[in-house]
C-alpha cells in the first residue's frame, strides 16, 4: 500500500496541476503558443526546488524557532522564485508577451506541482515517521524517569499528531484532507503568482523614495509575501498541534480560494 501511495502522489501531484494549466490554456489562451506554456510550467515547477536551498539554515536553528523563521523566509523566497520566473519568461524568454498575468497562471501552477511532488508522495512515510516517534517516546519515558516530564510533551505531542492523520479517509495511505489542502494550495500559487504578474502590467502604484523607485511588480510582489505568511502562519499553528487539522484546512480555504477568484477576475478583467 505504501508504493502504490508513492506512486499515487506523484501521478496526481503532476496531473492536477497541469491537468488544470491545460484547461486555461484551451478554453481562453488558446493562441498562446504550447512551448511558452510548456517552459512556464516547468520553470515554475523547477524554481520551487531551487527555493528549498534555504533550507541551509535549518541545521543551526532549534525546533520550535525553526517554524517561525520558515514562516518569513519561506514566504519571501517563494514569492521571490515566482518573479525571478515570471521577469524571465517576460524579458528573456517571451518578451512580446502582452499578458503577463497569463505567464504568473501557469508559473504558479507549475510551482504548485512541484510542491505537490515534494509533498504529497512522502506522506505515508511522514504518518510512519510520526507513529514510530511515538512509540519511542514512550519507550524512553519508561527507561529514562528523570526525563519523563519531557518526554511527557513528546508522547501528547506525536499521540495527538498520528492521530489527527489516521482518523481520518485516505486513499492507500494519503489522507484526503491533506490532499484537498494541497488541491487548494496549487490554486493560491496560481493566485499569487498572478498578482505579481499583474505587477509587470500595470504602471500603479510606483513609489519613489529619494532616489529610488519601487516598480509596482515589487509592490505586488510583497503583497502576494504578505498573503502567504498569512496562510504559513495556519500551516505552523497545525503543526505545533496549537490548532486541529480541521481548523487549519478551514482557514487555509477560507484564504486560498477567495485569492484564487480574486486573481481569476483580475486576469479576466484587465486581459
Amino acid at each position: 500500500m505504501y508504493s502504490i501511495g508513492i506512486l499515487l502522489g506523484v501521478l496526481i501531484s503532476i496531473l492536477y496541476p497541469l491537468g488544470v494549466a491545460i484547461i486555461f490554456k484551451i478554453l481562453k489562451f488558446e493562441d498562446k503558443k504550447w512551448k511558452f506554456f510548456l517552459i512556464a510550467f516547468i520553470m515554475g515547477a523547477l524554481f520551487f526546488y531551487v527555493g528549498l536551498i534555504r533550507g541551509v539554515y535549518a541545521p543551526f536553528v532549534p525546533l520550535p524557532a525553526l517554524y517561525w523563521v520558515n514562516l518569513i523566509v519561506g514566504a519571501f523566497v517563494e514569492e521571490g522564485m515566482k518573479i525571478i520566473v515570471i521577469f524571465l519568461l517576460l524579458r528573456k524568454i517571451n518578451p512580446d508577451e502582452e499578458n503577463k498575468m497569463y505567464f504568473g497562471l501557469i508559473v504558479g501552477l507549475g510551482f504548485g506541482a512541484g510542491e505537490m511532488l515534494a509533498f504529497v508522495p512522502a506522506i505515508p512515510a511522514e504518518i510512519i515517521n510520526i507513529q514510530n516517534l511515538f512509540v519511542n517516546s514512550i519507550i524512553w519515558y519508561i527507561l529514562l524517569p528523570p526525563l519523563s516530564p519531557l518526554y511527557e510533551f513528546y508522547i501528547l505531542y506525536y499521540f495527538f499528531a498520528w492521530i489527527q492523520y489516521t482518523s481520518i479517509a485516505n486513499l492507500f495511505g494519503i489522507p484526503l484532507l491533506v490532499l484537498y489542502e494541497r488541491f487548494i494550495v496549487v490554486l493560491f500559487h496560481s493566485a499569487t503568482a498572478i498578482i505579481i504578474g499583474y505587477g509587470f502590467k500595470t504602471d500603479t502604484p510606483e513609489l519613489n523614495f529619494k532616489d529610488i523607485t519601487i516598480k509596482p511588480y515589487i509592490i505586488y510582489y510583497l503583497f502576494a509575501v504578505g498573503i502567504h505568511i498569512s496562510l504559513n502562519l495556519f500551516a505552523i499553528l497545525f503543526h505545533l498541534q496549537a490548532i486541529t487539522i480541521f481548523i487549519a484546512e478551514m482557514i487555509i480555504t477560507a484564504i486560498s480560494l477567495p485569492c484564487f477568484l480574486g486573481a481569476m477576475w483580475l486576469l479576466f478583467k484587465k486581459e
